[in-house]
């Protein structure tokens, strides 16, 4: 499947790379990102799902887990979520040909949001 329109627009604006489904981010310190794309009909309407990876759950503790999913109230974008044996961000938006602001304001959130909890939590930058 194509990569949105959308999507390709938005990366090309912020100089972000981007690879069939996926986006580098490149983040302060040097670090990076890497957000994934999902495209979908609900209910009639076009849906894209983006999402980034922190790390993998069998690292986490019960407690730990438990307090991840406390953080979520607090997100401005997005949702802490479990994907397969992964930890993630993921956010959910309708897709308009003029969402471009939108979409890169929560890539840019989930991106940064990913990496600041892989970096306190995993010590790593492999996402």
């Amino acid at each position: 499947m194509a990569c949105p329109k959308v999507v390709v627009d938005v990366c090309q604006r912020r100089e972000w790379r981007r690879d069939g489904q996926q986006a580098t981010l490149i983040l302060p310190g040097g670090r990076h990102q890497v957000v994934g794309f999902e495209q979908f009909l609900f209910e009639g309407e076009e849906m894209l799902r983006v999402s980034t990876t922190v790390g993998p759950v069998a690292a986490l503790s019960d407690i730990q887990l438990s307090a991840v999913l406390g953080l979520n109230a607090s997100l401005a974008f997005g949702a802490l979520a479990i994907a397969g044996a992964d930890l993630v961000i993921t956010d959910t938006l309708l897709l308009t040909s003029h969402c471009h602001e939108q979409l890169g304001r929560a890539m840019r959130f989930i991106a940064e949001t990913a990496d600041r909890y892989e970096r306190e939590i995993y010590h790593t930058d492999q996402h």
